[in-house]
């Protein structure tokens, strides 16, 4: 099941890159997916991966405006000639240390 929705969500991913239709860029076999929106598609989905282990993200905190607090994301994709095949995992991020930093 997991393994399923890791394919979906690479699959995904790769049309993304395919259409151009996100902030995405493109060095050598990698690709830098950079989305402001926390609540973009892509963003929950890897997250959702994230929980499960699967994967990691590198996040950044940008701002805190009263009780919602905004992420950059840049998550790094591997291309083949058969389309995505891996997420480049990163050391965990800030991020987790953060929200328990806010949340105390």
């Amino acid at each position: 099941m997991e393994k399923q929705i890791q394919k979906n969500i690479l699959n995904y991913a790769y049309f993304i890159y395919k259409t151009e239709k996100s902030p995405v860029f493109k060095f050598r076999n990698l690709i830098n997916y950079f989305k402001e929106d926390g609540e973009d598609k892509l963003i929950r989905n890897l997250k959702k991966l994230s929980k499960m282990n699967l994967i990691q993200i590198r996040g950044e905190l940008l701002e805190k405006q009263m009780d919602k607090v905004h992420f950059n994301y840049s998550i790094s994709l591997k291309i083949t000639d058969h389309g995505i095949q891996t997420i480049e995992s990163y050391q965990k991020s800030l991020m987790d240390r953060v929200i328990k930093f806010i949340k105390n």
